[in-house]
């Protein structure tokens, strides 16, 4: 409520005091603070202490500052924890990853999810790679 009335500073103390005893939502909201800061090194280690504790968005944003830094491979076990947890669009991102590296069995295992549990976007555009690429293995 602090950051929502402008008073980020308060609130992101308040959230780093409740990070610190172990509460995962304030390490989230506290990376995401950072995040927008571009702090993304403080950011990183709040995402990871919610992702360790099963955050599926500590996990997300955990990833999506690796992919920021142009890293995805410390992002895919990040994206996989969240695509796992139900995050459609970490299963996307998987999809893209699997597309880059020319696995396609892989990209289409992650299709499922994302067109499972990703907004309507999201499964919209895992649906139709997900048909390209049974249409590309039937034609192989």
């Amino acid at each position: 409520m602090l950051a929502e009335a402008g008073e980020v500073e308060q609130a992101e103390r308040w959230y780093g005091v409740a990070a610190e005893a172990g509460h995962v939502t304030a390490a989230l909201r506290c990376g995401v603070l950072c995040a927008r800061r571009g702090e993304d090194k403080p950011a990183a280690r709040r995402f990871r202490v919610a992702a360790e504790a099963g955050s599926v968005s500590g996990a997300w944003n955990l990833a999506l500052l690796h992919l920021r830094h142009g890293d995805p491979d410390g992002a895919e076990p990040w994206l996989t924890v969240a695509a796992r947890g139900g995050h459609g669009r970490a299963a996307l991102r998987l999809v893209v990853l699997a597309l880059h590296r020319g696995d396609l069995a892989d990209a289409e295992h992650w299709c499922g999810p994302a067109v499972e549990h990703g907004p309507a976007e999201v499964a919209a555009k895992a649906q139709r790679l997900l048909d390209a690429l049974r249409a590309e293995s039937l034609a192989s």
